[in-house]
């Protein structure tokens, strides 16, 4: 199992544990279903609200 940081919604900062990435990304989506998951390039999980820019939103909670 590895460790994925999952940041928001808002100013929330917490860890999961998955098998990769997929599978951290599976499991955040089915926490906040009503929000945007994605990831950056270092693997960090950002939630965001539905119709914001992925961009500014990883740039604001990072």
């Amino acid at each position: 199992m590895n460790k994925f940081i999952v940041k928001g919604p808002g100013k929330a900062c917490n860890e999961i544990n998955a098998d990769n990435l997929d599978q951290a990304l599976q499991q955040v989506r089915q926490r906040y279903p009503e929000k945007m998951v994605a990831a950056d390039a270092s693997e960090v999980i950002y939630v965001c609200q539905p119709n914001e820019d992925e961009t500014a939103c990883q740039m604001k909670l990072k």
